[in-house]
């Protein structure tokens, strides 16, 4: 856990409301000298989502470092989903060991007894989840512990992984005005995950058809800054024809082009009054938001804002001068 962007008269509290959210308490540590832990975290409506990496400052004897629960606890009531990034991670836990390497994924069952052990240097993303946000059978959440998920075995493995980890990497996603929906829609991929595992071929299969459209949104929200997004590569990540992404989209009422715009467009209107962004002429910076032609965005700027791009920067200026 970093400190150093904490008020010093804050870290206290920030260190205890850390380990009383975001940690697993375990029976029994042991660790190798020298080994540096670094946690990185985030809320994501009632999740924790964040980042976990170790590094082993190599002495004499194996580097490895092992964390164990030796007797279950009725105090955890949340499960823990680790994805894999960097080096190797093994999870022993309900009699099986699941052994991870990059890209892969497990689920972690806190109350019951379990052995973490981390090899050498490491890097995960790691989602601490309220156990009735999940709403899984206890029967299937504990089918699917200490079981190596990844893409080659699971479908859906590869989906989970790359969106809880742009939900780590995203705040934008996790704090947007769609944050509900792009949470929920994580939630549901998860679930399918697992209960494909536990053998639900039926539960498996919904999640992806009624998160359809979070995934189409939030696949567009995570590529705005590029040109080529458009019906036919949104189409073709998600494996459905354009036809039907438009008749899906209509349905809630989005009109694709008009909302990759509007997205376009806010996105452009806070980086002109970012500092970053006030240091470009507005030319680049409608470049980097897919807008090839200034004097297009100008256009379609004022006639969703009330106001050119010149005009709203210069009125930003103005504001922080007065308030400073």
């Amino acid at each position: 856990m970093d400190t150093a962007t904490i008020a010093v008269g804050d870290r206290e509290e920030a260190v205890r409301q850390f380990y009383r959210h975001s940690t697993i308490r375990a029976a029994r540590i042991t660790v190798p000298p020298r080994m540096t832990n670094r946690l990185a975290m985030g809320v994501a409506g009632r999740l924790t989502v964040g980042t976990h990496s170790g590094a082993v400052h190599r002495v004499d004897g194996p580097p490895t470092a092992c964390v164990q629960r030796v007797r279950p606890s009725v105090a955890e009531d949340t499960l823990v989903m680790a994805v894999q990034t960097a080096g190797r991670f093994q999870l022993a836990q309900h009699g099986r060991t699941a052994s991870l390497t990059p890209g892969d994924l497990t689920v972690i069952d806190p109350a019951a007894p379990f052995t973490m052990t981390y090899p050498g240097d490491f890097a995960q993303t790691t989602v601490r989840i309220p156990r009735e946000q999940l709403g899984l059978p206890r029967r299937i959440v504990d089918l699917a512990a200490a079981r190596p998920f990844s893409s080659a075995t699971d479908p859906l493995a590869d989906l989970v992984r790359q969106y809880f980890t742009l939900l780590a990497d995203n705040a934008e996603l996790r704090h947007g005005p769609h944050a509900d929906e792009v949470i929920e829609a994580g939630m549901q991929l998860l679930r399918g995950l697992l209960a494909g595992r536990a053998g639900d071929e039926e539960r498996a299969r919904e999640p992806l058809q009624e998160t359809l459209v979070q995934r189409v949104l939030a696949y567009t929200q995570s590529h705005l800054a590029e040109r080529d997004l458009n019906a036919t590569r949104i189409a073709a990540a998600h494996n459905v024809s354009v036809r039907y992404l438009y008749v899906l989209l209509a349905r809630e009422d989005i009109v694709l082009g008009e909302r990759i715009r509007t997205e376009r467009l806010a996105a452009a209107r806070r980086e002109l009054a970012s500092p970053a962004g006030r240091r470009r002429t507005i030319a680049a910076v409608a470049a980097r938001w897919g807008f090839a032609d200034a004097t297009h965005f100008a256009k379609v700027f004022r006639r969703q804002y009330g106001q050119t791009p010149r005009a709203w920067r210069a009125a930003q200026a103005v504001a922080r001068t007065a308030s400073g």
